[in-house]
């Protein structure tokens, strides 16, 4: 369990462990790259860090479109993803102003210059699309659904790993 305060933009501000069980989750470990088991304390934090949906820094109307870049720490070098939205439509609908919001990310992989770590993962291809429904005057998401599809590739010893995943939220 987590504790997470969020800005009004819908960024996190903080994101604190809750329980004894996130605490040891959380704790600072020393990993290696072959471990599977291993959980990287700095890509777990990243990955809590992320917002579900990122409002834009100034008042936007229905056609407006902004981008959100954010840099994620990995074993395999640093990982961009650049989510952009788009403002589809502004609805009255049961006493509340909601903003349907549309997304679209990609996620983009960036070795540090002239190194590859060895077993390190590659990213083949990517799609993330989604869409959201935002109370305007109650400052929250009503609803979120995401699609997502990676595929990536891992040498391992002589042999090549490569690993579909593909997630479906409502």
């Amino acid at each position: 369990e987590m504790d997470v305060i969020f800005t009004p933009r819908g960024e996190v501000e903080s994101a604190a462990p809750a329980n004894d069980l996130a605490q040891k989750l959380l704790a600072k470990t020393d990993t290696k790259l072959d471990d599977p088991a291993a959980a990287p304390r700095d890509s777990l934090v990243s990955l809590l860090s992320q917002s579900i949906l990122q409002l834009p820094e100034k008042a936007v109307s229905p056609g407006d479109h902004w981008t959100i870049e954010r840099q994620i720490p990995s074993d395999s070098g640093s990982l961009k993803l650049e989510t952009s939205y788009a403002l589809e439509k502004i609805l009255d609908q049961d006493n509340s102003t909601i903003a349907k919001i549309k997304t679209s990310a990609r996620l983009i992989q960036e070795p540090p210059p002239g190194q590859k770590a060895p077993g390190a993962v590659r990213i083949l291809s990517n799609e993330q699309t989604g869409s959201a429904s935002f109370a305007i005057h109650e400052g929250r998401p009503l609803e979120v659904a995401q699609n997502q599809l990676l595929k990536t590739q891992r040498t391992y010893r002589d042999a090549t790993i490569d690993v579909t995943l593909e997630s479906h939220t409502n």
